[in-house]
C-alpha cells in the first residue's frame, strides 16, 4: 500500500474480514511475519493486520518519522480496508506504538493490548516509599 509518494508499507492479513479488527504491532526487530507466532486459537473470530513499520519488513525506510506519523499510517490502512474501529497489540517494541494508536485516535482504537511490551525510555513514574508496620 502507497501512503505517499516515496513511502510504501507492507501489511498482512490473516482471518476474516468481518471479524473483530485488531492492528499487530511487530517487535524491535521485527515484521509482519511474527503474525505466525500468534496460536491457532488466537486466529479464531479475529481479523489480524500486521503492518511493518517504515524501514521493517518490505515497508519503506523513511527517517524522521515518529509515533504520530506510524499512528497516521495505521489510520490510513484502516481506512483503505473499510475498518472504522478496531483494536491494537503491541508486541515487545511494538506496544509504544500500540499506546500511541489508543492516545491518539481513540474514536477509532477501543481497546488496547500490550505483550511482553517495553516501558517508556524515561520514565515519569516515582516510587514511592511504603510505610508498613
Amino acid at each position: 500500500m502507497t501512503i505517499r509518494p516515496g513511502q510504501a508499507i507492507t501489511y498482512e492479513e490473516r482471518g476474516n474480514p468481518g471479524d473483530m479488527p485488531v492492528f499487530l504491532f511487530h517487535g524491535t526487530p521485527g515484521s509482519h511475519f511474527q503474525l505466525d507466532l500468534l496460536p491457532g486459537a488466537l486466529l479464531e473470530n479475529v481479523h489480524w493486520i500486521a503492518i511493518d513499520r517504515p524501514g521493517y519488513g518490505e515497508s519503506s525506510r523513511c527517517l524522521g518519522l515518529g509515533m504520530a506519523d506510524v499512528t497516521a499510517t495505521v489510520a490510513a490502512c484502516a481506512d483503505h480496508l473499510n475498518i472504522d474501529r478496531f483494536q491494537v497489540l503491541g508486541f515487545s517494541g511494538g506496544g509504544p506504538y500500540a499506546l500511541a494508536c489508543a492516545h491518539i485516535m481513540p474514536d477509532r482504537v477501543y481497546a488496547a493490548h500490550l505483550v511482553s511490551s517495553l516501558g517508556p525510555p524515561s520514565s515519569t513514574v516515582h516510587r514511592q516509599k511504603s510505610s508498613i508496620s
